[in-house]
């Protein structure tokens, strides 16, 4: 059994090259380059919910890398009305990069975040604690002049 331990612990990566490998480059993540993350993540969710009945849980469950996401209100004044496409996505945080090429780590707790799906015709309103426990909201795009 020890033995087995100590092959296992030769295998992995130390702590510090770990971390490394989740860090986010520090330059040349501008928004153009992360438009083609968008794309791709604009065709992945319509294939997830394409012709769907349960979008909610499917919504739920989806990866949100590459997301176009909106702060609407949150309980800390500072992160409202910042946009900008998911790069990194921790328990607790949302990492955005918005059009001028800055990074902002949004956290999740206390925000409401908005996605608008313009192929599926709904808005995707997130809240929630962390990541694991989002709630998400469908509700339909209504057009300007309806309400």
């Amino acid at each position: 059994n020890r033995a087995h331990k100590q092959q296992l612990a030769s295998k992995l990566l130390p702590c510090a090259e770990r971390r490394k490998l989740s860090a986010l480059p520090t330059s040349g993540l501008d928004y153009a380059a992360v438009l083609a993350l968008h794309e791709l993540w604009i065709k992945y969710i319509t294939d997830l919910l394409a012709g769907k009945q349960n979008m909610d849980r499917l919504v739920h469950t989806a990866d949100w890398h590459g997301a176009l996401l909106r702060v609407t209100a949150h309980k800390h004044a500072l992160y409202e009305g910042r946009c900008g496409i998911v790069v990194k996505a921790t328990a607790n945080t949302f990492v955005l990069v918005d059009p001028d090429g800055r990074k902002n780590t949004v956290p999740i707790k206390g925000g409401i975040f908005e996605n608008v799906l313009h192929g599926l015709n709904v808005t995707v309103r997130l809240t929630g604690m962390s990541l694991a426990k989002l709630q998400c909201g469908l509700a339909p795009i209504v057009p300007a002049g309806w309400q």
